[in-house]
């Protein structure tokens, strides 16, 4: 997964996209959208909005 993740970020970058572009569209992927969906060992691997919406069965 990293691998093809590492060659569409080089393709982006060898084209029309600025490579801060680049960092700050997968800065906001990781913290708006990863982050809050997958499973956190301190929260006994619920997802954060699950959590916090207190649906935890």
């Amino acid at each position: 997964m990293l691998s093809m993740c590492r060659s569409k970020l080089s393709a982006t970058l060898d084209g029309k996209h600025a490579a801060e572009e680049v960092r700050q569209s997968v800065f906001m992927y990781v913290e708006a959208y990863y982050n809050r969906i997958r499973m956190h060992s301190a929260l006994d691997y619920v997802a954060p909005n699950v959590f916090n919406s207190g649906q935890v069965v």
